[in-house]
């Protein structure tokens, strides 16, 4: 697997691809804070807190876990069941996903729409360096990652708008 996709969220959620797909690895219903997630046979538990981070609870009891304030943290780790994982924002939207020694194996970006597809992309030779389940796991915090990281950003613009809306009124009233 070189990289990991999204298909666009609907109502009931959104698919995870090998690769751009046709391969559906996963899908993932709206999870807030609280959720499931279609993987083969299985249904994983999915739980979210944005200052503490997110987990998903396997039927055979595997556990991953993302560690961390999701939108500000910039650095946070995954404990994927075992392989410790350190994601790592090198600035701005781009990230990149670190072994516990240091050794870059991965990257998502946030930049150029990249929150709408939240593609995590393995370096060359560490394709196989996760196993299935763990990718896709890691890839769905990617997105959480992604999304939350959206979310602060739009409210600041919101904001930012919303003030010189306000100062504009303001202006326009004291001219008449």
């Amino acid at each position: 697997m070189h990289y990991t996709s999204w298909t666009r969220r609907t109502e009931t959620g959104a698919d995870l691809l090998r690769d751009n797909g046709p391969d559906i690895l996963a899908h993932f219903g709206v999870a807030e804070p609280d959720g499931e997630a279609q993987v083969g046979q299985e249904v994983w538990r999915l739980h979210q807190q944005e200052e503490e981070g997110a987990s998903i609870t396997r039927p055979g009891g595997q556990h991953y876990q993302l560690q961390g304030n999701v939108k500000t943290a910039q650095e946070l780790r995954a404990d994927l069941d075992g392989v410790q994982v350190r994601l790592l924002n090198e600035q701005r939207n781009d990230w990149i996903i670190e072994t516990v020694d240091g050794e870059k194996f991965a990257q998502f970006s946030g930049g150029n729409n990249g929150v709408r597809r939240a593609i995590m992309e393995f370096d060359h030779g560490y394709d196989d360096y996760l196993d299935v389940d763990r990718s896709i796991a890691l890839s769905w915090f990617v997105r959480l990652i992604l999304e939350y990281r959206l979310d602060k950003t739009s409210k600041a613009i919101i904001g930012t708008v919303l003030i010189f809306a306000i100062v504009g009124i303001i202006a326009m009233l004291l001219l008449l």
